[in-house]
C-alpha cells in the first residue's frame, strides 16, 4: 500500500513538474492579476464617464426589486451591467494580444518553425515526389497482375480457391 502512494505522489509531483501545468498556474496568476486591473478600469473610469453621460447615474448600485413584503429580491442588474462591460474589455484586450502574436509569427516563417521557407517548400517538393513514386508502385502491380506475373508475398491466403483464383 505503501508503494501505491508513493507512485501516486511521485506521478502528482511530476504533473505538477512539467512545463505546460507551470505556464498555465503562471497564466492564472497573471490573468488575475489582468482581471482586477481591467475591473479596476471599468469601476474607475469607464462607469463615472457612463454616469456623466446618463445624468450622473451609478450603474453599479443600479437595483431592480421583485417580489412584495418580506419576499423581496434585489436583481442587481447594475452590477451584472458592470460586470458585463468588465468581460468585453477583457476579452477585447485577449482577442488583440493574440491578434498581433498571430500577425507577428506569421512575419517570420524561420521563428515560427525553425527552419527557413525555402526548406518549408523543398518537403512539400519531397511529398509529392513520394506521392508520385507511390502511385507508380501501384500502377506496375496492376500492370503486373494483368500481365500474369504478379506475387505479392506479403499477403497470406488461407483458402486454396483464392490462391487458385490468384495465379
Amino acid at each position: 500500500m505503501d508503494d501505491h502512494k508513493n507512485s501516486i505522489a511521485s506521478g502528482f509531483r511530476r504533473f505538477l513538474l512539467r512545463d505546460n501545468v507551470i505556464g498555465m498556474a503562471i497564466g492564472l496568476v497573471v490573468g488575475s492579476a489582468f482581471s482586477s486591473i481591467i475591473r479596476s478600469f471599468v469601476n474607475n473610469l469607464i462607469n463615472p464617464f457612463l454616469s456623466i453621460i446618463l445624468n450622473r447615474v451609478d450603474f453599479s448600485q443600479k437595483v431592480l426589486q421583485v417580489g412584495e413584503g418580506q419576499n423581496i429580491i434585489n436583481v442587481r442588474w447594475g452590477q451584472f451591467l458592470s460586470d458585463l462591460i468588465n468581460f468585453l474589455i477583457l476579452a477585447f484586450i485577449v482577442y488583440l494580444i493574440i491578434f498581433w502574436l498571430n500577425k507577428t509569427l506569421a512575419r517570420n516563417p524561420e521563428d515560427r518553425f525553425g527552419y527557413s521557407a525555402e526548406l518549408g517548400e523543398l518537403k512539400e517538393i519531397r511529398k509529392i515526389m513520394a506521392y508520385q513514386t507511390l502511385q507508380q508502385d501501384k500502377e506496375r502491380e496492376e500492370r503486373q497482375k494483368w500481365q500474369g506475373n504478379y506475387t505479392n508475398q506479403s499477403t497470406v491466403h488461407t483458402s486454396p480457391k483464392e490462391n487458385y483464383y490468384r495465379r
